[in-house]
């Protein structure tokens, strides 16, 4: 199972579901940030916890794929609504 397109369509999904939750919950005016923020954490001690699984390895290269991909979904979000609007 391929590693790297399972974290790019997982993640920015949650990075979504996250944002939604923010929203609803806090008085920020940025819920888009806390969930980007949530996101790359997530993605960090996904990393860590490879670093300890024996045939895996932690990659800074694979939380910058998971970052990028829940920036995308975050602008794609953002996109659908201003076309709605």
């Amino acid at each position: 199972m391929p590693r790297r397109p399972a974290g790019v369509g997982i993640l920015p999904g949650m990075d979504e579901r996250i944002r939604r939750a923010v929203a609803g919950t806090t008085a920020r005016p940025q819920p888009w940030a806390w969930a980007l923020a949530l996101t790359v954490l997530y993605a960090i001690t996904d990393e860590l916890h490879q670093g300890g699984v024996a045939g895996r390895d932690a990659s800074a290269g694979d939380v910058g794929i998971d970052a990028a991909g829940a920036l995308l979904a975050l602008a794609a979000v953002r996109l659908i609504r201003l076309r709605r609007s």
